[in-house]
C-alpha cells in the first residue's frame, strides 16, 4: 500500500486547487473530480488490504498459522467475504443508529434548549446512544471472525444471540478504543500541519508513513479486539 498512497498524496497535493470564496451551494461543482477518484481508490485499496490483514491476522491467533510467501497478500474468496459481510455490517449498524440515536438526540435538543445547563443531560444522553450503537456494531461484528475461520454456522442472528447479555459491555468496550484511537488522532493532527508545510517529496512521505503505521496499529487492535471476542463468545475460551 506504501507506494500507492506515496503517489496518491503527492498527487492530491500537487493539484489540489483551492476554490476562492466557495458557495456552499455548489459545493459539488467545487469538487475537482480527478482528485476526489484518486481518494476514493485509495481508501477502496486501504479497506481491501486491511481485510486481508484481518483474515490473516485471526487465523494466526486462533489456529497459528502463520502465512508464507504470497499467502501474506491473500485476496482470496475469503477476504472478499470478509469485505462483502464488513461492508453489510457497516450498512446495518449505520441504519440501526438512526432509531437507537433518536430519543437521545430528542433529551439532548430539550435540555440544550433550557441553556448550558442542559449540557449536563445533553452529553450524556448522546455518549449513550453511541454507547448503544457501538455495542450493535461489537456484536454483528463477530461474524468476521467466523468469516476468516471458514465457520458458517456464525451468521449475524447467532452473532447477535451469542452476545445477548453483553451489549453495553461491548458499547463501552468499542468506546474505550474508539477513545484511544481520537487521542492517537489528535496527537498526528498536530504533527501533520507541521511536514504538510513544507510542501515537499520527503515531508509527504514522511507524513504517509506515520499516517499507515497508525491506520496499521488502529487495524490490528479492532482485529484483536474482535478475535478475542470471536474466541470467548464462539469457541468457549478463557482469556
Amino acid at each position: 500500500m506504501l507506494p500507492f498512497n506515496i503517489a496518491g498524496n503527492i498527487f492530491v497535493t500537487l493539484n489540489y486547487v483551492p476554490v476562492s470564496n466557495p458557495d456552499p451551494a455548489k459545493i459539488f461543482e467545487n469538487v475537482q473530480t480527478d482528485i476526489l477518484a484518486v481518494l476514493v481508490g485509495m481508501g477502496v485499496l486501504a479497506f481491501i488490504a486491511f481485510a486481508s490483514i484481518a483474515v490473516s491476522w485471526h487465523r494466526y491467533i486462533l489456529l497459528d498459522e502463520i502465512p508464507r510467501g504470497f499467502a501474506r497478500l491473500r485476496l482470496d474468496g475469503m477476504v472478499w467475504r470478509y469485505v462483502g459481510n464488513a461492508v453489510g455490517i457497516a450498512i446495518l449498524t449505520i441504519l440501526a443508529s438512526f432509531g437507537i440515536m433518536i430519543v437521545p438526540a430528542l433529551v439532548a435538543g430539550i435540555a440544550l434548549s433550557l441553556g448550558n445547563g442542559g449540557l449536563a443531560f445533553a452529553i450524556p444522553a448522546i455518549i449513550a446512544g453511541l454507547v448503544c450503537t457501538f455495542g450493535v456494531s461489537m456484536r454483528l461484528s463477530i461474524k468476521l471472525p467466523a468469516v476468516a475461520m471458514h465457520n458458517t454456522t456464525v451468521n449475524l442472528a447467532s452473532a447477535w444471540q451469542l452476545t445477548r447479555e453483553n451489549h453495553w459491555r461491548a458499547g463501552f468496550l468499542f468506546a474505550l478504543v474508539v477513545l484511544c484511537l481520537l487521542l492517537a488522532g489528535f496527537a498526528f493532527s498536530l504533527l501533520a500541519p507541521a511536514l504538510a508545510a513544507s510542501a515537499s517529496t520527503a515531508s509527504l512521505i514522511s507524513l504517509v508513513v506515520v499516517q499507515m503505521a497508525l491506520n496499521w496499529a488502529s487495524t490490528i487492535w479492532n482485529v484483536t479486539l474482535l478475535t478475542s471476542l470471536y474466541g470467548y463468545f464462539v469457541e468457549g475460551r478463557d482469556f
